[in-house]
């Protein structure tokens, strides 16, 4: 009987273990100042099985971040690639924020604090800085990552510095001391980078534009919760973001919007959360939403919001 008691028990602690794995795993995740692991203020309730898609510039394949939620979990929750016309997906290693080159060849993304690029074709992994960086863009050339990162920054806060994919030439492109400015994409055309932007006095911030030296700030939304996530049309003339604020305090606010880049116009297209993506053709979206209130899965549908429809269903 005694036997029998402690393995009853045994068997109740490791479901207890297990259990409370699975509920520390269903956040979304963001980084503080120094690039922490934190929950931000826009955590949606449920488990995260897919988010952070890239759509590949040419092609109907995208990467983006899955969590698996069986006993892959440790050694596959990372990055994988969605071929969209066969739905086959296949994991491709550790980490978060992928983005493609714009040749299609290399994803750039970032694991334990750093940048890496991965050559598709071999899977042979550079690792291009060692100062804390996050959320790699390249430039329109191909020639530069853009990222942000804390270093050399006396009061924490993290800036967009570049550096060429060699891992050469690491230089910082924004004013120390002025805030924070995260999260760089830079446009199809090369000449302006969008970012997060806060001031020293806010602890929201607001997608800004400046060009690729860090000059010629434009302000383009005025929000008090930070945006989720954006992409740029392959033309240049759009913005596609995703805004998740206080449910009680905006409780019709959350969703994925449209912004035109030369009126400022701003229109919200669906419900959602973030991470949009656009097609290489600019005709549809791919975002990250929930599903049934229990998992947080990709979505698809056209670029005015029609014709939404489950990507990644669980």
């Amino acid at each position: 009987m005694l036997i029998k008691f402690l393995h009853c028990s045994l068997l109740i602690t490791m479901l207890t273990i297990i259990n409370l794995f699975f509920i520390n795993c269903d956040t979304i995740t963001n980084s503080n100042s120094k690039g922490e692991i934190i929950d931000p203020g826009w955590n949606p309730p449920f488990f995260t099985l897919d988010t952070e898609p890239d759509w590949h510039p040419f092609q109907d394949t995208i990467t983006y971040v899955h969590s698996p939620r069986d006993s892959t979990y440790i050694s596959k929750d990372g990055i994988w690639l969605l071929d969209l016309n066969t739905m086959h997906k296949e994991f491709l290693t550790k980490g978060s924020a992928p983005e493609w080159s714009p040749d299609g060849n290399k994803i750039a993304f970032w694991y334990k604090g750093n940048i890496n690029i991965i050559n598709i074709k071999t899977r042979a992994i550079t690792k291009i800085t060692s100062c804390g960086a996050y959320y790699p863009t390249w430039s329109s050339d191909g020639k530069k990552i853009y990222f942000d990162t804390n270093y050399q920054s006396k009061k924490g806060g993290n800036v967009i510095w570049k550096i060429n994919v060699g891992g050469s030439n690491l230089e910082c492109i924004t004013k120390q001391g002025t805030g924070e400015w995260r999260e760089p994409k830079c446009s199809p055309d090369g000449y302006t980078i969008l970012h997060r932007r806060f001031s020293s006095a806010s602890i929201s911030s607001e997608l800004t534009l400046m060009d690729t030296n860090g000059l010629n700030p434009v302000r383009l939304t005025f929000n008090d919760y930070p945006e989720s996530g954006y992409d740029w049309s392959p033309d240049g003339k759009k913005i596609v973001y995703g805004y998740y604020p206080d449910k009680m305090k905006y409780p019709d606010s959350s969703g994925i919007y449209i912004l035109e880049t030369d009126t400022k116009t701003i229109t919200k297209i669906c419900d959602g959360i973030g991470y949009p993506t656009f097609s290489p053709d600019g005709s549809k979206i791919i975002y990250y939403g929930s599903y049934k209130e229990k998992y947080g899965i990709l979505w698809i549908m056209n670029s005015d919001g029609t014709d939404n429809q489950p990507l990644t269903v669980p």
